[in-house]
């Protein structure tokens, strides 16, 4: 009964937290839809990810959780420059959206942890993406500070609902993390190539002529369907074909956008997203399946870090627009490419995984 109690407050304090950043992000006035592909916000994430994950391991729940709640203020606050203001909101983001959510679905939740990722992004960005839509649309310009002091009172109330969970400790070591390298180069190949595929498609989106069509807004309402549809593939069908998942759409998203169609450049443009935000589920999954439960945590970090690394390094990319139907063409066989080769990435790392565990047994 204790474990019930403890996990629905867990639950519902995940959900207020993610929800809470998340409607800051979207209700700030300069913000839009896409905030979470811009330069700055990027590499606020990448810098944010190796620190705030080694100090989780040392610092009480609580005391984390204010310090990233400092960079999300700060970021508010610095009103004079929107690059700071982005750069700082991504530092106390990766912590509350990449690192958060998943110690807390896998230490409290190991049995349902993927579907529990999974239900919970696809609450917090369904809700998060009407405040932001609503505020903007229907509050006047002098009532958004008020809804962004309520948000931060929510994202407060859940940062109090949770509890960090208990430590598992094992003396024995660990076979997939004891002369991994070559494992682990595969497992961070793997996320490289797709998270610079996805930037890529999305800059093909952007360069499209049909780009002016009203599907950008809708971006996070796709990123939620990738996730929980994702969570649920890989309760059905396991986590190796949910590494799969990202890549089909992500393929089949560039097919269509390379069509002269109206409606096929939707689904496309849809199906991009939903590639990116199979990953925020995908990414925590994969780590605990290849490197166990007691070292997932710090293994994630580093495997976390090559997600905003992709996407900035297709950032450049999207300047397509200014350049000719060859550019356009040779960046969709790069993007192919790449695809190929996260595929042949994971099956490989997958594969030494499974030697190392048959070894271990025998």
């Amino acid at each position: 009964m204790m474990q019930f109690f403890y996990q629905m407050r867990n639950k519902l304090g995940l959900i207020l937290v993610m929800t809470s950043v998340l409607a800051i992000g979207f209700s700030y006035p300069a913000a839009d839809s896409d905030f979470p592909l811009a330069i700055p916000f990027l590499c606020g994430l990448a810098t944010g990810i190796p620190p705030l994950s080694a100090t989780l391991r040392h610092l009480s729940l609580k005391k984390w959780s204010f310090l990233c709640l400092f960079f999300i203020g700060a970021g508010i606050l610095f009103s004079f420059s929107l690059t700071l203001q982005a750069f700082l909101f991504g530092i106390g983001s990766c912590g509350f959206l990449l690192i958060l959510p998943s110690n807390i679905a896998i230490g409290w939740f190991r049995k349902s942890k993927t579907m529990v990722l999974a239900t919970s992004w696809l609450i917090s960005l369904w809700i998060s993406f009407l405040c932001g839509f609503g505020a903007k649309r229907f509050l006047a310009e002098n009532l958004i500070p008020p809804f962004m002091v309520l948000l931060f009172i929510c994202l407060l109330l859940g940062i109090w609902f949770l509890e960090k969970p208990p430590m598992v400790y094992c003396r024995k070591v660990n076979p997939l993390t004891t002369g991994r390298s070559s494992f682990h180069c595969k497992a961070c190949c793997y996320i490289i190539f797709l998270s610079t595929s996805i930037g890529l498609a999305k800059a093909m989106a952007s360069a499209s002529p049909l780009d002016k069509m009203p599907v950008s807004p809708l971006s996070p309402l796709y990123l939620a369907l990738g996730a929980f549809l994702l969570g649920f593939i890989i309760e059905k069908k396991g986590i190796f074909s949910g590494c799969i998942v990202p890549i089909l759409f992500c393929e089949i998203g560039i097919c269509f956008l390379g069509t002269e169609s109206e409606w096929y450049f939707v689904l496309g443009f849809c199906l991009i997203h939903m590639a990116l935000g199979s990953l925020l589920v995908l990414l925590p999954i994969l780590s605990y399946y290849l490197y166990g439960q007691i070292d997932y945590a710090e293994n994630l970090a580093k495997l976390s870090f090559f997600l905003p690394l992709g996407l900035l390094a297709a950032q450049p990319f999207g300047y397509l627009g200014k350049l000719d139907a060859l550019s356009y063409t040779s960046t969709m066989l790069l993007t192919a490419l790449l695809l190929t080769f996260s595929f042949f990435s994971i099956r490989f790392a997958w594969r030494e995984r499974l030697v190392v565990l048959k070894n271990e047994a025998a």
